[in-house]
């Protein structure tokens, strides 16, 4: 998870703002795909458990960082960094009393969220799944337009990815069923 250096609350026309101050990140993940081309099985494993890391210590803390794809995944200090916690909630307080609705990224969203189901842990690791499968294959696995049916058409099988154990564990992040995904990030 990204280092917090620092914030500031800053006052303009009266309007108050939490500025953060975070360590510039040499790229992201979406980048890397973009310039240098996927992340072979290797760098795909490195990944995987450097997201579940993350993923583990946030969940751990009651948060839920509810947009994770590989915009939000900074190469930081040699290692792969969860950022951007901009719609980040603690799912420990109960539901929210705000909709979810818009917000994210619907290519990595999970079966429940489009039907309007409370975010979980297990929808935190669908996004990374679905990221890690981008990272390796260099193809959106839900580009979209029409997410929903893309969901309820998925093919849960094993993705197309060289290493056949880390196909075997995105394949149970993936799962269609909340419920059939791991239940905790480890």
């Amino acid at each position: 998870v990204i280092e917090l250096l620092d914030f500031a609350w800053l006052t303009n026309d009266g309007d108050d703002k939490l500025c953060l101050v975070l360590p510039r990140a040499e790229y992201s993940l979406a980048d890397h795909i973009r310039d240098s081309g996927t992340l072979d099985a290797v760098e795909g494993r490195e990944l995987l458990r450097a997201l579940a890391d993350g993923m583990a210590s946030i969940h751990d803390s009651g948060v839920l960082h509810r947009d994770i794809n590989p915009r939000n995944v900074l190469w930081l200090d040699e290692r792969w960094t969860l950022s951007d916690f901009g719609i980040s909630k603690d799912y420990r307080r109960g539901p929210s009393t705000s909709t979810w609705e818009g917000t994210g990224t619907f290519e990595y969203w999970s079966l429940e969220l489009f039907r309007d189901e409370e975010a979980s842990p297990q929808s935190d690791m669908f996004a990374a799944g679905a990221t890690v499968v981008e990272a390796m294959t260099g193809r959106v696995l839900f580009p979209g337009p029409r997410h929903f049916d893309q969901r309820l058409a998925f093919d849960a099988g094993l993705p197309e990815v060289a290493d056949r154990t880390l196909a075997m564990v995105l394949a149970r992040v993936l799962a269609l069923d909340p419920l059939s995904r791991p239940t905790h990030a480890n």
